[in-house]
């Protein structure tokens, strides 16, 4: 096994607690959509919003789209 590092650049993490938490309420229920897994914390209209539809599963999203996800909470709540 060969690990190297990223050759592009992520987005920055504004809040890693809320991003470990997004990614751990995704996972929740197992075949579970985002829409209902994620229900507390954004609705599928602002999922929507950030180009992520509500219909996808946890396992689809990218780490990409996850930062996405968690970086639109923290501003939205700010």
């Amino acid at each position: 096994v060969k690990l190297s590092p990223r050759s592009d650049k992520l987005e920055t993490v504004q809040n890693l607690p809320l991003l470990t938490e997004v990614v751990k309420q995704s996972f929740a229920q197992r075949r579970k959509t985002l829409r209902n897994n994620l229900a507390k914390l954004i609705s599928a209209d602002e999922l929507e919003s950030i180009n992520i539809a509500p219909r996808r599963r946890a396992e689809t999203l990218t780490l990409e789209e996850y930062i996405v996800l968690s970086n639109y909470l923290s501003d939205r709540d700010r």
